[in-house]
């Protein structure tokens, strides 16, 4: 019976211990997305501000060149455009184009210093992760290594996609598995322990039997003398 609950504390303590290392990264995970969408959403008003600089500045290049700068839409396009206005002095003159590109300058800013907080945020994830005891399970419990931010945004954004999971569905097939896992471990115990029982009752029906040759003896000690001199006389 002390092997049964020996066993059970221990299956309560990995059980224990894997949550641990699972809301730990969890909280990591949801640090880095919540850095993650404040990045997007410079990203994505960088990409708007753009399109209607394009929109100011197609009337000043000809189709080619300004189909090039609304496809790319990225900080490479944004050269393109000052490029452009070095060209055409009377786009540098136009004080919408002058308000966006403003604000553009201030969206670049912004996305330099959430792109650090980013990479900043990822790689406290990342070693957490990747730190002894962690590193052997979190793989199983659905925690890959985070992608920094480099410099290809649309590479980055590629990447970003892992962030984007079901936690609830992931948690409810770790917890699925963990269920079964300890669920097989009891079965275990409880053959084992049913094969000790078993055991321990053959050996308690063999004592038994034991002594009741004993207590035979001890009241009739005379049968086994008698059939003692019967064997000495034959």
């Amino acid at each position: 019976m002390s092997l049964v609950i020996s066993l059970l504390i221990i299956v309560i303590g990995l059980a224990v211990w894997l949550m641990s290392i699972y809301n730990n990264l969890q909280a990591r995970m949801q640090d880095i997305r919540q850095q993650l969408s404040n990045l997007q959403a410079a990203l994505k008003k960088r990409r708007d501000l753009i399109q209607q600089v394009y929109s100011i500045a197609k009337e000043y290049q000809d189709h080619e060149k300004t189909v090039q700068i609304s496809i790319s839409q990225n900080s490479s396009s944004l050269q393109d455009i000052r490029a452009l206005s070095q060209s055409h002095p009377e786009l540098r003159a136009n004080q919408t184009y002058l308000h966006l590109m403003q604000q553009l300058e201030a969206v670049e800013q912004q996305i330099l210093d959430r792109r650090i907080k980013y990479n900043e945020t990822v790689n406290i994830y990342n070693r957490e992760r990747n730190r002894f005891p962690a590193v052997l399970i979190a793989q199983k419990l659905s925690f890959g290594i985070a992608p920094y931010y480099e410099d290809n945004e649309d590479e980055f954004l590629h990447k970003a996609q892992v962030f984007e999971r079901d936690d609830s569905e992931v948690l409810q097939q770790i917890m699925a598995k963990q269920t079964q896992s300890i669920g097989d471990a009891f079965n275990k115990i409880q053959d084992k322990a049913k094969q000790g029982l078993e055991t321990g009752q053959e050996l308690v029906n063999k004592n038994v039997e034991v002594l009741q040759r004993r207590q035979e003896y001890e009241k009739n000690p005379n049968v086994q003398s008698g059939n003692k001199d019967s064997t000495n006389q034959d």
